[in-house]
């Protein structure tokens, strides 16, 4: 590894399709994870086992949030979603996040906190298993407030080495494990719980225009709900 800096995904089944970037940085490493037979000019394919414990979506955000552990030889890493298509410079990417801070997230489009989240997906997916409302009960009862903020995690910028995001990071997968994979609604759980870290926020608009690239792969509803529950 020459390179300090990764830009990294992660793709399980055919959910993705994966991009090369329109803008290539010079100092990054681009890294999938993935258990399929991808290829890429630019990406660097790093083929990971699927876990029998563990559905896909749990699986890749298990490499989504544990960054330490996937990518731990860098000194920065940013983390984007599959379908990602990069077009911008990753040194203005790496700059948002401050001496004061511990990771940079995106800010949500609508919502302002994990009930107002829960809220909508119960109300889109139906919650099999009654899984999001269970997870919020118990967030409720253990006092966790409203209107605290709410971030999106389809863009995730952290140093390696800061202790206290990696321990955030490690306390936010326990929470998968234990409930949902919906990860906005944990990440601040484990936020206001610990109180380990500071973050900031970056536009959606701003992802939306130099980041995206086309929907998933898998968009019918009985997969969407499908999804919601495992």
């Amino acid at each position: 590894m020459s390179n300090k800096n990764v830009i990294y995904t992660v793709i399980i089944g055919d959910y993705d399709k994966l991009h090369d970037p329109e803008v290539i940085t010079p100092g990054w490493d681009y890294v999938c994870f993935t258990d399929t037979d991808k290829v890429s000019n630019v990406w660097q394919i790093r083929r990971i086992k699927l876990d029998p414990d563990l559905s896909n979506r749990k699986l890749a955000r298990k490499v989504k949030i544990l960054y330490h552990h996937f990518v731990g030889e860098y000194d920065t890493s940013v983390y984007v979603p599959g379908y990602a298509l990069i077009k911008i410079d990753l040194n203005i990417i790496s700059d948002l996040l401050k001496p004061s801070y511990n990771i940079v997230a995106l800010t949500p489009n609508r919502r302002k906190c994990i009930y107002d989240e829960a809220a909508n997906i119960i109300f889109y997916t139906g919650d099999p298993g009654n899984r999001i409302k269970k997870q919020i009960d118990i967030y409720r009862k253990d006092g966790m407030p409203i209107k605290l903020g709410l971030v999106a995690g389809g863009l995730l910028v952290r140093k390696l080495g800061d202790v206290a995001s990696q321990k955030h990071c490690e306390l936010w997968w326990e929470e998968i494990l234990k409930h949902s994979p919906r990860d906005q609604i944990s990440f601040m759980y484990v936020y206001w719980k610990y109180n380990l870290i500071n973050y900031t926020r970056w536009g959606f608009r701003y992802f939306n225009r130099y980041f995206q690239g086309e929907d998933h792969h898998v968009k019918d509803k009985k997969h969407i709900q499908k999804h919601a529950a495992d």
